[in-house]
């Protein structure tokens, strides 16, 4: 039988019909030739893109080169690699291209590339990542409320009994009938009392920075992860899950930071501790272990959850990733998770695989590209203090007992305090300036981002003495607003030390507000 050997008009048939856009460029990377479904995604007709530069029409990025690029000078095949196109509509799509040179007996002859719109797949897995960051909040809640209470209870506890000691101890001063061994030992009881609600309310701080690390919005994505830093916060995370099912074994040394965001490996991480979690009966924790390790490797960093449950069948192995599979009880699960996950870290560059035997246990392997050098942030400057001079410091904040202590913290100061952006606009329109103005960013009425906003266009030399403070449950307005403003921010709770310096530093002359000092912080 004679074999088929298509002719050009079947591949000219073929390349019209295709679901997916087709362009080819000669070796200068003109287009020589666009389907029409390029047509049509790219707002641009055939005879009007003809010997026109393919970078002009679907690659708009001068700084990087298109794939049509690297596929002409290094005869390289790029596969699914995305890019952002303006449509005919004007409306930016997301594409996923893959680029192959077109060699005829060692010959190049230029490029072709393929390439489909994915913003509603981009969409849709967007709003399922969201999903399964909620359910796991939704899970990881009654662990938050525990760790919670454990430091509370410690502050509560204490506070009242330095508030009784103190009373007993002013009392007695004013009578003057207390020994002067027992006032000491009692002194050194509220001291002591005193260091342990600071060291509980440091352990709240620090747990509610993880919550806010785990929800902060897209906008503050680093793209790099510290992994010792986020398996320890996982672990916190999950620890609930795991009092009455299994010992955690870390096994985790010096890695380098991995090329993710910090907040979507521990969405990783989370998912895959509470899967080994549930995979362990309750009631046997000495038996039962679930172990996390990481090592470098040459240019990737490996990451396991390893745990010694009773495993999974090959029917149920091969499908662990997809969508909504799952073996749990009804209510107990919806099977987003371990697809999630591979989304989250293919998505990253990375891979994740599973091996597992019946009645032998479980390993989720996270493998992860090592982050560039060079794409971490500088570390924060830390704040020297400086020779001491009074200043007048305005402080905007719709918390009274915050206002309250900075007034104290500061007192060595003219610190004005109010509790109305309004309030704070007339101060500065009836008074002299002030040296140093925060604002809370967080406000009802009139926001801490109006107020800057009202004092650039009527007062620019005191926009410039602002200092944000935030709390960290930043929006995406307040997210996108940080990104536009140069001035200082303190983020809540900062301690006495770091208030203070940063004062200082302020007010110091010839020390310019150094732009790192935003990132100053008292964890």
């Amino acid at each position: 039988m004679t074999p088929f050997l298509p002719s050009p008009q079947w591949f000219s048939t073929t390349l019209h019909s295709v679901a997916d856009a087709v362009i080819t460029v000669d070796l200068a990377g003109n287009v020589s030739f666009m389907n029409p479904v390029a047509e049509r995604l790219t707002g641009v007709k055939l005879q009007d893109a003809l010997g026109r530069p393919a970078r002009s029409i679907v690659w708009l990025d001068p700084t990087q080169p298109s794939p049509l690029d690297q596929a002409l000078e290094e005869r390289k095949t790029t596969h699914i690699q995305e890019f952002q196109l303006t449509n005919g509509a004007g409306v930016n799509r997301v594409m996923s291209d893959s680029t192959a040179p077109v060699i005829d007996e060692g010959q190049l002859l230029g490029a072709v590339m393929v390439f489909r719109d994915v913003t509603e797949q981009r969409l849709l897995q967007k709003k399922l990542e969201l999903a399964d960051r909620l359910a796991s909040l939704g899970t990881m809640a009654a662990g938050v409320a525990h760790e919670l209470n454990n430091p509370l209870a410690v502050i509560v506890a204490n506070a009242e009994l330095v508030g009784e000691e103190m009373t007993r101890l002013l009392s007695a001063l004013r009578q003057g009938h207390m020994p002067g061994t027992e006032m000491l030992q009692r002194l050194g009881e509220a001291v002591e009392a005193q260091a342990e609600i600071q060291a509980a309310a440091t352990a709240v701080g620090g747990i509610v920075a993880d919550l806010k690390t785990f929800i902060r919005p897209a906008q503050q994505a680093t793209g790099e992860a510290d992994v010792s830093r986020a398996i320890a916060w996982a672990i916190r995370a999950t620890s609930h899950e795991f009092q009455d099912r299994a010992r955690i074994v870390i096994e985790a040394g010096a890695v380098p930071p991995v090329a993710i965001d910090e907040a979507k490996l521990g969405q990783v991480l989370v998912n895959l501790l509470l899967n080994a979690a549930h995979a362990l009966p309750p009631g046997n924790v000495d038996a039962n272990t679930v172990a996390v390790t990481a090592r470098p490797g040459p240019a990737e960093v490996v990451i396991e959850v390893r745990d010694s449950g009773a495993g999974m069948a090959p029917e149920v192995l091969k499908r662990v990733f997809e969508p909504f599979f799952t073996t749990k009880s009804v209510g107990a699960g919806i099977g987003l998770g371990l697809s999630i996950c591979h989304g989250l870290v293919v998505s990253a560059g990375g891979d994740i695989q599973v091996e597992s035997r019946v009645g032998e246990g479980s390993v989720f392997r996270v493998v992860l590209p090592v982050a560039r050098k060079g794409s971490r942030a500088a570390p924060p400057v830390a704040v020297e203090p400086a020779t001491e001079r009074r200043g007048r410091i305005l402080v905007l904040d719709d918390q009274a007992t915050v206002l309250r202590t900075i007034r104290r913290v500061l007192k060595q100061h003219d610190v004005v305090c109010t509790e109305s952006a309004r309030e704070a606009l007339a101060l500065l329109e009836r008074s002299k300036s002030f040296d140093i103005i925060f604002s809370d960013l967080m406000m009802p009425d009139m926001t801490g981002m109006a107020f800057y906003e009202e004092l650039l266009r009527t007062r620019p030399e005191d926009a410039a003495r602002v200092v944000f403070l935030t709390g960290g449950a930043l929006t995406v307005e307040v997210g996108a607003f940080l990104v536009t403003v140069s001035n200082l921010r303190l983020e809540k709770p900062f301690g006495v030390e770091v208030l203070r310096a940063m004062v200082q530093r302020l007010l110091s002359p010839g020390k310019p507000a150094d732009g790192n000092l935003a990132r100053t912080r008292h964890d």
